[in-house]
């Protein structure tokens, strides 16, 4: 038998394995996923609690992003309580823990762009972030050094006011299931004001398994995993095109079987996807939708008459 009829013989046997474990396993694989969702798939949330808290008076509330980044520095008191002034009833924030595990608001994972500090913030200790200013890099001009608060101070000015937070983690699950665990415990009626975002749906799963009184939410952009929030690309050279089908991947996965498994009643949609059509199709899933990040008077004026909540950088300008 010569070489090359050996080797076809060979590929055919391997194809043929190959399509026998195929027959066998399949059908295994696809059971024992079925019996896994079902015993993991968490019950679905209130909807009627997530309508309190994003439509008060029957109206879709405005959410300041960052606290309003636009009128003071972003995730700040100072931002809270510009907001709060501007008639801000809702505000967004970013959480971060420092290294010794405190909670605080911050958007990036390094202290670079907002503050006069440079690092990572989960290798800097809380006692070095109360040194910095906040402000250092605002657009304009604060008198006085603003630091960057730890998100019980947040709460605690929040709950006062009774301002809702919409509590946006990218990191830590679990050292944020034990900030919220700790919340509950110390803050009275504290599930009611604050509802839990996130792109990571290991983190809502955390927070849902540990925390179910607290609503969480699922966030979404097209181009999460491809671009950074500053619109550069995370990935570039060959592999750039795996990443644009991951984010694909991952879209489909939030359209179908995400939200069912995790419970939610919540989505958190940038605003260039929305349509009327789109809005109804999750209303008809039992999950009501939130806009991000909307900073033109035609886009608020178009999605509040679709009754959708919407997160703007300016307060101020919406009043």
């Amino acid at each position: 038998m010569n070489l090359k009829k050996m080797v076809k013989q060979q590929i055919s046997t391997i194809l043929k394995m190959f399509l026998e474990w195929l027959v066998v396993c399949c059908p295994v694989f696809f059971l024992l996923s079925i019996i896994v969702y079902k015993v993991f798939k968490l019950p679905k949330q209130d909807l009627g609690r997530v309508k309190k808290l994003l439509f008060p008076n029957n109206t879709p509330v405005i959410i300041a992003h960052r606290a309003g980044k636009d009128q003071a520095p972003e995730n700040t008191l100072l931002a809270i309580e510009t907001a709060y002034k501007n008639g801000a009833t809702a505000i967004e924030v970013d959480l971060c823990f420092t290294k010794d595990k405190v909670p605080v608001l911050l958007h990036d994972d390094t202290l670079d762009r907002t503050t006069n500090g440079t690092g990572l913030i989960c290798k800097t200790s809380y006692k070095d972030v109360l040194q910095l200013n906040a402000a250092a890099k605002f657009g304009r001009s604060v008198k006085n050094v603003v630091k960057v608060p730890t998100l019980s101070e947040a709460v605690q000015f929040c709950v006062e006011k009774n301002i809702i937070i919409d509590l946006d983690v990218k990191s830590n699950s679990m050292e944020t299931v034990e900030t919220l665990k700790f919340l509950q415990k110390t803050v009275p009626g504290v599930t009611d004001i604050i509802f839990v975002t996130s792109f990571h749906a290991h983190i809502l799963y955390a927070v849902r398994r540990h925390c179910p009184d607290f609503l969480i939410g699922i966030i979404w952009d097209p181009t999460y995993i491809v671009y950074t929030f500053t619109g550069d690309e995370n990935y570039k050279g060959w592999f750039a095109p795996l990443y644009w089908c991951l984010d694909i991947i991952y879209g489909f996965l939030v359209h179908s079987f995400i939200p069912d498994f995790l419970g939610v009643s919540l989505v958190s949609i940038e605003k260039d996807m929305l349509s009327k059509n789109y809005v109804e199709k999750w209303r008809a899933k039992g999950i009501e939708v939130a806009a991000w990040t909307v900073n033109k008077l035609i886009e608020k004026n178009f999605l509040l008459h679709l009754g959708v909540p919407i997160i703007t950088d300016s307060i101020e300008k919406f009043q």
